[in-house]
């Protein structure tokens, strides 16, 4: 490390250095080249390596420039990515509340309420625990809640992060976007734009229009988009009003009525 500090900086080592090498080993473990002790013990490596070029890295002082909740998901023990992501974040200016390995979904989303959130993150190695940011996604839009997500990990893709954009009930894409992020800088890039109000309606609505590309289905219009020719037709100068609204039962009626239409 000291040798690659003498080339560039911390940032640098972090970024042409180490991501690479642990996207290499997450690789090879994804084609069954390397067990699973061996990404164990790279990721520890990889732990021992970032904590030291953190005593080299300038921290942005000053008031916080948003806040996030990160987590490994529930069944997962992995937590180098998301380690990385919280230092990238933490010297950029970020509040980051790191919530751990293992983290059941119903804790990640009332503590993103408790922080007041502006946005979370969720990390996963494995497929079979990745399964649980779709839950993580829909439950969010059960409860009502907005909260951009952001997902990564050495066994999802960006065509992943596109399909559970989409919610499982009603086919729609949550509205406040689902995000995948490649590394820890890719994922600085992300909230950058989320937390800046100039640049998030377009890039919230960007990555929506990606996610019914991936679907293979036409994004509907908005509104605001659709032209409207101007009306030719005058106001209604009264408007009858209906003496009830809804179905209505009727109970008696005169047999000459109900003769009259037998007949017809």
């Amino acid at each position: 490390i000291d040798d690659c500090l003498t080339r560039q900086d911390a940032v640098g080592v972090l970024n042409n250095v180490l991501l690479p090498a642990m996207k290499e080993v997450g690789d090879k473990f994804g084609a069954g080249e390397l067990i699973l002790p061996f990404v164990l013990q790279s990721a520890e490596v990889m732990k021992k390596a970032v904590a030291y070029l953190e005593t080299f890295m300038d921290r942005v002082e000053g008031a916080s420039k948003g806040v996030v909740v990160l987590a490994t998901v529930y069944g997962d023990v992995h937590d180098i990515g998301k380690n990385l992501v919280k230092t990238i974040l933490s010297n950029n200016g970020y509040t980051v509340h790191d919530l751990g390995k293992q983290v059941p979904a119903n804790t990640i989303i009332e503590k993103a309420q408790e922080y007041q959130a502006d946005a979370i993150g969720l990390s996963a190695l494995l497929v079979s625990t990745s399964k649980q940011m779709p839950l993580i996604v829909n439950e969010l839009a059960r409860r009502g809640l907005s909260f951009p997500v952001l997902v990564g990990g050495a066994a999802i893709n960006r065509k992943f992060g596109r399909r559970i954009l989409f919610l499982e009930d009603t086919g729609e894409p949550y509205a406040p976007g689902v995000f995948y992020c490649k590394d820890a800088f890719e994922g600085l890039a992300v909230v950058d734009k989320l937390t800046n109000p100039l640049e998030r309606g377009d890039f919230v609505g960007q990555i929506i229009s990606e996610g019914y590309e991936e679907l293979g289905k036409p994004a509907p219009r908005r509104r605001d988009d659709t032209p409207r020719a101007a009306s030719t037709v005058r106001p209604a100068p009264a408007i009858p009003r209906p003496p009830f609204w809804g179905p209505k039962t009727i109970r008696e009626m005169p047999l000459e009525i109900v003769f009259k239409y037998l007949h017809k």
